[in-house]
């Protein structure tokens, strides 16, 4: 388990269709999300890390034995990805995060989220099936999972065809010359 960070650019292409997909700036300032990546049925998930410590239904809180809250991992902001394309994830290189107090943070972040592999994933399994039944309370609270996995085999197809359409574009460049 590593912590990734996931582009602005799918956030923005899944906005499109899901307004609870969180934005990348916030009160005018760029927010970095990191989380984690994960496997739930037929597709991976990227779970953001929160500094929102309280627990819910909807969330896992990452608290030291001495119950000391870090933050969270926010389950039903958990947004599907293809881990293998780099144009969505980014892993996060905790030796060259500056910043060495919130490289300690993230490294006992990560450690909790490894010693709790199995409840995290037990919990994002519920969360998972909260936000996809219109029945339960909790469905307003969760991103629209099943509807934003199809957006994500969507945006590789047109962020291919761009790139096709582009290398197009500059060959009848080369030619014109």
């Amino acid at each position: 388990m590593n912590f990734y960070k996931i582009k602005k650019d799918y956030l923005d292409h899944l906005r499109q269709y899901d307004m609870k997909v969180p934005q990348h700036v916030e009160s005018g300032k760029e927010k970095l999300y990191v989380g984690i990546v994960m496997n739930t049925k037929d597709y991976n998930y990227f779970v953001p890390l929160s500094s929102f410590d309280r627990p819910q239904q909807t969330n896992f809180v990452l608290q030291k034995n001495n119950n000391r809250r870090l933050g969270s991992l926010r389950l039903s902001f958990m947004i599907p990805v293809d881990k293998t394309d780099d144009s969505v994830l980014e892993k996060i290189d905790m030796n060259a995060l500056e910043d060495v107090k919130y490289r300690r943070l993230l490294e006992q972040e990560l450690k909790l989220c490894r010693q709790n592999k199995k409840k995290i994933i037990d919990r994002a399994k519920r969360v998972y099936e909260m936000g996809n039944d219109p029945d339960h309370p909790r469905y307003k609270d969760c991103i629209q999972f099943k509807a934003l996995e199809g957006r994500t085999s969507a945006y590789q197809f047109e962020k291919t065809q761009a790139h096709i359409n582009q290398r197009k574009k500059n060959k009848r460049k080369n030619i014109e010359l």
